[in-house]
């Protein structure tokens, strides 16, 4: 079956059989998912993993195990593992006599980068990266020569959209200032929308798939942080709940303004601080692809995650239908 469904007047919808419940999710299934860290999901669950980027959905349990907690995103493994990424500096920074110069970023763990309750993680300072900067062919600029060229640093920030029911795409925006100084110069980097320029992107696997015959409606499988142990409170959530926490927080994307060149961004910027820094000044892209939307919902009680989803009594558990309010991105950038 196609990992897409369009509709005419809505976005395209990622579907497929991995999202068909065949099986009755039980408390022994809950306790193979079981981590004793959240940060070391994938090391725990995938033995066989290769320590390349992967991705987790995660859910907390409340204290008696009945109900999800929270749902959180965590991106593990690390970037450029095996090899190095040289990039074209000239995109981020104007140097002197438009000398060309290279950024030559080493491994990246991705835990730097985390995310809360939706797919966009923090401001990642250059301080914590191990990176040097260089003229092309050159030795790596140190000290006061980083100074000369007015090289103020950098931060990142990373998005995350699913683009199948098992696989999705990270985009690193890179920031020409340190995350203190961007803080003090654009406030509006706090928000999600706030225009970058583009590092990198990569696809890669959310977790492992889940295996015919062993689905409960996720695609793949997650990891579970249980309130109490399972022993003194053999409860779980059932299936459903999980599903939708998964759905509402994998269709928390966002896809910035990311612009081409250095001299589109500063002019952009320079744009919204005559503005005042107005938040609604900020344009997050169209997008075109989204997770879809359960046929179930989260109940609202306390302490656990409120999750907007929506309920239909005719498609059974494991059937998916097109939501109409949210895309994911054609485009890599924009010139303007």
């Amino acid at each position: 079956m196609s990992n897409r469904a369009k509709s005419k007047k809505g976005p395209t919808v990622i579907t497929g059989d991995q999202f068909r419940a065949d099986s009755s999710l039980t408390l022994d299934t809950i306790k193979s998912w079981t981590v004793d860290s959240i940060d070391r999901a994938a090391e725990q669950l995938i033995p066989e993993w290769n320590g390349h980027e992967l991705g987790m959905v995660t859910f907390s349990l409340s204290n008696d195990n009945k109900a999800v907690h929270n749902a959180r995103f965590v991106l593990q493994g690390e970037m450029f593992k095996d090899s190095v990424k040289v990039v074209n500096a000239n995109l981020f920074w104007t140097f002197p006599g438009a000398v060309p110069h290279q950024l030559v970023l080493e491994t990246i763990p991705c835990s730097l980068f985390t995310f809360r309750d939706n797919l966009v993680s923090n401001l990642v300072d250059a301080s914590e990266l191990d990176y040097s900067l260089r003229p092309t062919g050159k030795q790596p600029l140190i000290g006061t020569e980083l100074d000369d060229v007015g090289f103020k640093g950098f931060c990142l920030r990373a998005y995350i959209w699913p683009t199948s029911p098992c696989w999705a795409k990270l985009v690193i925006l890179l920031y020409p200032l340190s995350k203190d100084e961007l803080a003090r110069e654009q406030p509006l980097s706090v928000h999600a929308a706030f225009p970058g320029l583009s590092l990198l992107s990569v696809t890669f696997p959310l977790s492992q798939e889940a295996k015919r015959g062993a689905r409960y409606g996720l695609p793949f499988l997650p990891a579970i942080r249980p309130g109490a142990p399972f022993d003194s409170c053999p409860h779980f959530p059932p299936a459903g709940e999980l599903v939708a926490a998964a759905a509402a927080l994998l269709r928390k994307t966002t896809y910035p303004e990311i612009k081409s060149n250095a001299n589109y961004l500063r002019r952009r910027w320079s744009d919204l601080k005559d503005g005042g820094h107005n938040p609604d000044a900020l344009k997050s892209q169209p997008l075109t692809l989204t997770w879809p939307t359960p046929s179930t919902t989260v109940p609202g009680a306390q302490g656990r995650l409120a999750a907007l989803v929506l309920f239909n009594l005719s498609f059974p558990l494991g059937k998916w239908f097109p939501p109409q309010e949210i895309l994911i991105p054609l485009k890599t950038y924009t010139k303007s």
